[in-house]
């Protein structure tokens, strides 16, 4: 049996790359509805073509080079470096699979360039990795690899970017195909190690498989089963996929008959088969199933269902004559048909049939040997020791070639210890150097200690010096600003002098307007009782008490804060209307302030106005509002609004209530305004006055 190259796998890297971007792939639906609905941002616009490109990039190509244009034409319309990006990477591939390698190479350059500039390493990496693919298709492999290496060494510490797993597997490929295949292994393992820490299931599936093969073509078949049963450790939403069990039972299959396990080898030929021609595939790897089970039957000695597979592969073979592989396929048939040949002892056809392999570029030692094996059984001895010798020649060239890549091995081992003892000496030069200027650096720091010692010295002498001066200045300001605090506490005392004057005559005004008050309220009607009598005055002294209270509590002694007097003052009112029902009050004095001869004023008048208000506006109502606005009109003109959602208009023959706002209007008077009725639902009244001097 030939054995077959790991590149083999790039016949199913199709089946992972459609799978891939089938487990990535978003709700295109959802997408087009927002699209339609206006909805979607330029980011979604730009996932949503890209997802549509992605799923006719094997479909229809013509769709999908007009997707990669709207890409385009967005990216540049709303400036979406990663979009520009993504459409330089599709033109890459499309120009790829058109063999024009130079353009996709371009291109590729263009898209890594973009990706960075945006950060976006991880694309970046890929474009990268793709990249390389396109330089080593052009011919230029060992470029490929320099560039990988060198990306693999700047980003080596961004272990989450899953595109560093694939440059490790480029490198991994590049020593395969250099024959170190103990490198190739080991960078293998690295992207493995990689795509496990970013979840990327696509390249562990990938990389198991290698591995698998790298150790199949180095006859290590239980180490190779060991990685290709990895695939089934996948999740089962990826594993369960026809294109992983295909490539599964494949591996598994051609592992197997290697060790001699023929009857399992064409069990898990058997699945690859029924789920190839399930899902319409048609790719020369049927054949190559087809041949692993073919060969298993003709171990077990069925040589009659091994020729009737063999029949009807070489039916298909004309199909794909112009494929690379199907050179192994044509070999493969050859062996089993001269094992067939040899179990019915038809010496010279199974010789025939061993000596069409002699054709092909490539003739393994596996052919002289079995050619050997044919002549001598054919009594030709002559002719089987020519074969024989030749076989030996191959197998000592084979062993040559071994030695050659064992001793390459040492080499790169040997150049790598040389390296390292090289970077150990420099590394003891540098210790010597870094001594030397420690030594250095030490004496410079006991000079530069002295010197700071002489330093301080001098500056501390300097510093009592100073301070001798600076006391005597102290000193001198202390007795300045001494005297200066006796004049203050002189002036201070000057004031409080003022002030306690101004005390006595603001408290004989207030009691002069007591006074006044008590005479008007005397000569209201005579019905009026004691107590209402008495309530009356209270209240009126209470606002004017309520001023006085207001000063004394702020730091203002000058200026009263009208919303926190007239808060104050109106719920005070309605605590001594005890049974009133429930009535609210809305007051907005917009953060005026007003002083102590103009807020005495506006007290009585909104106390006046609020005990009219509670006592006739709301006797048939169990609930009411009294309104309070005070607005500033210009300079030193205010403008008060008082009102109630009340029964409206007043008795007017009521003399308790003309009397009431009698004085008002007097009081309105002193802050040279008048009183205004307003038609308004209720009862409203306005007064435009001007703060007064005290």
């Amino acid at each position: 049996m030939n054995k077959n190259h790991p590149m083999r796998i790039i016949y199913i890297f199709f089946f992972f790359t459609c799978f891939q971007i089938y487990s990535q792939k978003i709700n295109i639906d959802s997408l087009i509805t927002q699209l339609r609905a206006g909805k979607i941002s330029p980011e979604g616009k730009h996932k949503l073509y890209l997802q549509l490109f992605n799923d006719n990039l094997y479909k229809d190509e013509t769709k999908a080079i007009r997707y990669n244009t709207i890409i385009y034409n967005n990216a540049k319309k709303y400036n979406l470096k990663s979009a520009m990006g993504d459409f330089y990477y599709n033109t890459a591939f499309i120009k790829y699979s058109k063999s024009d390698y130079k353009l996709a190479i371009a291109y590729s350059k263009k898209a890594c360039k973009e990706f960075y500039e945006d950060k976006k390493f991880d694309d970046y990496l890929n474009s990268i990795s793709r990249l390389c693919m396109f330089l080593k298709n052009d011919g230029r492999g060992y470029e490929a690899f320099q560039l990988a290496q060198n990306k693999v060494k700047l980003f080596k510490s961004f272990s989450n970017l899953s595109g560093l797993g694939d440059l490790y597997f480029f490198i991994a490929e590049y020593y395969f195909e250099t024959k170190n295949y103990k490198r190739a292994i080991m960078y293998a393992k690295i992207a493995l190690n990689g795509f496990q820490k970013t979840k990327n299931f696509h390249g562990i599936a990938q990389c198991n498989l290698f591995i698998g093969d790298v150790y199949f073509y180095l006859e290590n078949y239980s180490e190779s089963i060991k990685y290709v049963k990895e695939i089934d450790e996948l999740p089962d939403e990826l594993k369960s996929a026809p294109e992983y069990q295909i490539v599964f039972n494949f591996y598994m299959a051609k592992n197997l008959i290697r060790i001699n396990k023929y009857v399992e080898a064409i069990r898990f030929s058997n699945t690859a088969i029924n789920l190839i021609e399930k899902t319409d595939f048609t790719l020369i790897i049927l054949i190559e199933i087809k041949l692993i089970k073919a060969d298993a039957y003709q171990k077990l000695g069925n040589n009659f269902e091994a020729t009737k597979l063999i029949r009807s592969i070489e039916k298909e073979i004309p199909k794909y004559l112009t494929d690379p592989e199907v050179e192994n396929s044509l070999k493969y048939i050859n062996s089993i048909k001269s094992n067939i040949w040899t179990a019915y002892k038809q010496y010279e056809l199974a010789l025939e049939s061993c000596r069409k392999n002699l054709k092909f570029k490539e003739v393994d030692s596996k052919t002289y040997e079995d050619i050997s094996n044919l002549e001598y059984k054919l009594h030709r001895y002559k002719e089987a020791f020519e074969s024989q010798r030749i076989f030996q020649e191959k197998k000592i060239e084979q062993l040559i070639l071994n030695q050659k890549d064992n001793l390459n091995e040492l080499q790169v081992l040997y150049s790598v210890k040389d390296n390292e003892f090289k970077i150990q000496n420099l590394k003891i030069k540098e210790l010597k150097n870094d001594l030397e200027i420690k030594k250095q650096k030490e004496f410079l720091r006991n000079s530069i200690i002295v010197s700071i010692i002489l330093m301080v010295i001098l500056i501390f002498v300097y510093y009592i010096y100073r301070i001798r001066i600076k006391v005597s200045q102290i000193l001198k300001y202390k007795n300045e600003k001494l005297e200066n605090s006796n004049e203050l506490l002189n002036k201070s005392l000057r004031e409080k002098e003022l002030l306690l004057k101004e005390i006595h005559h603001r408290v004989k005004n207030n009691l002069q307007l007591v006074s006044s008050i008590l005479n008007i309220q005397a000569n209201e009607s005579p019905n009026v009782s004691v107590s209402e009598f008495l309530d009356k005055c209270q209240n009126r002294i209470s606002s004017i008490a309520l001023i006085h209270q207001n000063l004394y509590m702020t730091e203002n002694l000058d200026k009263v804060d009208f919303q926190t007097y007239t808060d104050e003052l109106v719920s005070c009112i309605l605590d001594s209307f005890s049974e009133i029902g429930k009535i609210k009050y809305e007051i907005v004095a917009n953060e005026n302030r007003f002083n102590i001869q103009t807020s005495i004023s506006l007290g009585l008048i909104i106390s006046e106005l609020s005990c009219n208000a509670i006592k006739y506006a709301f006797k048939d109502k169990e609930d009411g509002i009294i309104y309070l606005e005070i607005n500033k009109l210009d300079n030193n003109k205010f403008e008060l609004i008082f009102g109630d959602n009340g029964c409206g208009s007043r008795n007017k023959s009521d003399g308790s209530i003309s009397i009431g706002l009698e004085l008002v209007n007097l009081l309105a008077m002193q802050l040279n305004g008048n009183l205004i009725r307003l038609e308004r639902p209720g009862t409203f009244y306005k007064i435009n006055f001007e703060e007064v001097n005290n």
